[in-house]
């Protein structure tokens, strides 16, 4: 009989699924070459996603929150004092850094995808542009925060 599915396992192999993605790019991934980039079998992730949507949709739901979490995080975020200049400024240095450079260019690559229709559903509030999500949102959010 097989292990039940952890929900702390699970966001560690998204997590593991994400960096590997962002090394790789994620246009024409498959769950074998992703496995084994990741260190694991193909069983493990079958094992937390049914296929290779639900992993994509797990994925996507992943990275609009941590974007959600990176934003949160910037330093006067919560300070209506700080100006949205700022704010703006240190997210672009952020995202443009060396430690977050890959991970920025996973995001342009999955904007790139839904805007071309190649990805099998709607996928993440940022690539929807919903209201507060992140990065396609981020303009709408910012002048939501500054406006008096």
């Amino acid at each position: 009989m097989p292990r039940p599915a952890s929900p702390e396992r699970r966001r560690e192999v998204i997590d593991a699924v994400i960096d590997q993605l962002a090394a790789t790019g994620i246009g024409s991934f498959s769950l074998r070459t992703l496995a084994a980039g990741i260190g694991q079998s193909t069983r493990v992730l079958t094992h937390h996603f049914a296929d290779k949507n639900s992993l994509l949709a797990a994925v996507l739901a992943r990275l609009d929150a941590r974007q959600q979490e990176a934003l949160r995080s910037t330093p006067g975020w919560h300070d209506p004092a700080v100006k949205v200049g700022f704010l703006v400024r240190s997210a672009w240095e952020r995202n443009l850094g060396p430690d977050e450079l890959p991970m920025t260019r996973l995001f342009r690559e999955i904007e790139g995808l839904a805007a071309a229709g190649r990805l099998p559903f709607p996928g993440a509030a940022f690539v929807r542009g919903a209201p507060n999500s992140s990065p396609c949102a981020w303009s709408a959010t910012v002048c939501r925060k500054a406006a008096p």
